[in-house]
């Protein structure tokens, strides 16, 4: 694993020794890891990994049977999910199908003393900033993939988290979408100068869109690394078989399909 240099930012959020097991079956093992101020980490790796329990750990919404979760080097790990500054993007979007997309965002606002008053303006300028002026009074319904994609984004940053976690967030979207959707969201971490952990079992969109990349595996963490790094000095067999042969395999398919006509 690449620890971080003395020039590196200092970490915003720190996992130490995370131990959780979900009925009875070791889910995450002693993982430790930092994330930088801005950085954006993916969390790549197969289904049943715990890529999700560790985001869940992260807001609040699962307890560790060990460890400690540290923000800005003090300890949150006992802290509700409202008051740890993190917010999170689910796999299905969790809006509410009976409100518009305007009342979605604002919503989120609602228990906070400081924007009372000032939801639905505050509402209406995030997702203007997303491209979704002309759907303000739309329902999840009448919204494309995407387009509700945006409105859950839209609801996590109208409360200005220090950290977005994002679930598989792709998952749904046709090819075209993901890829128009990868654009928007670090142009958005760029705007917002957001620090974001990403999770995906996609490795095409873990090494296009990351600063480093967190493989996982049935036995916890492999490797921490950036991309070029995973490719070319991965730390161990499953590194090398899960990214690297993956990769190639998918680009000499690419290949032959260019040099067959069919793209």
């Amino acid at each position: 694993m690449t620890m971080q240099s003395k020039n590196s930012p200092a970490p915003i959020l720190e996992v130490r020794g995370c131990t959780i097991s979900l009925q009875g079956e070791r889910v995450l093992n002693d993982l430790s890891f930092s994330v930088a101020e801005g950085e954006f980490l993916s969390v790549l790796g197969p289904s049943g990994c715990g890529k999700t329990t560790l985001l869940r750990f992260i807001a609040g919404l699962q307890p560790a049977d060990s460890g400690q979760l540290l923000k800005y080097g003090q300890d949150i790990t006992p802290a509700p999910p409202d008051r740890r500054g993190v917010g999170i993007v689910f796999q299905n979007y969790a809006l509410f199908e009976n409100m518009t997309a305007l009342k979605n965002v604002a919503y989120a606002l609602r228990f906070h003393k400081e924007t009372k008053g000032h939801e639905t303006e505050l509402a209406r300028e995030l997702l203007c900033r997303v491209g979704l002026e002309n759907e303000l009074n739309k329902l999840p319904s009448q919204l494309s993939g995407g387009q509700q994609q945006r409105v859950a984004i839209a609801r996590t940053l109208v409360l200005s988290p220090d950290i977005i976690l994002f679930d598989e967030p792709m998952a749904a979207l046709d090819a075209e979408t993901r890829l128009l959707m990868q654009d928007e969201i670090k142009r958005l971490q760029r705007e917002f100068s957001a620090t974001i952990l990403y999770v995906t079992h996609d490795q095409e969109e873990a090494f296009a869109m990351s600063d480093r990349i967190m493989v996982m595996g049935p036995e916890g963490l492999h490797q921490l690394d950036t991309p070029d790094a995973l490719i070319s000095r991965p730390a161990d067999d499953y590194v090398r078989r899960f990214v690297g042969d993956n990769l190639r395999r998918r680009a000499a398919n690419l290949s032959r399909c260019v040099a067959g006509g069919q793209l």
